[in-house]
């Protein structure tokens, strides 16, 4: 069975609805030929195997604490001020 199919008959099964074909159609977005719907409900009617609900997200680990930001932009600047120096003697050896 294919695997948004069998998705969506299983989210009809945790809303507590029964699948039909037209439930099915319109949870798949219209997407698969209506034969792969029959054939696909046809089974999920015989032995129902509803996927399990994902599981919840762990809160992430703390990390460690992030580098002295203020120390990052200070070393930045300084390091513009070299470029732009640098750039400006260019421009005046080029002239």
């Amino acid at each position: 069975m294919d695997p948004v199919i069998h998705q969506a008959l299983s989210d009809l099964h945790r809303q507590g609805v029964s699948p039909t074909l037209a439930r099915l159609k319109s949870k798949t977005g219209h997407s698969f030929p209506m034969p792969v719907l029959i054939q696909a409900l046809k089974q999920w009617k015989a032995n129902p195997q509803p996927l399990e609900a994902e599981p919840a997200l762990k809160p992430a680990e703390p990390t460690a604490p992030a580098p002295d930001l203020a120390a990052q932009v200070a070393a930045l600047q300084q390091r513009l001020t070299e470029l732009e120096r640098e750039v400006a003697e260019l421009k005046a050896r080029r002239d």
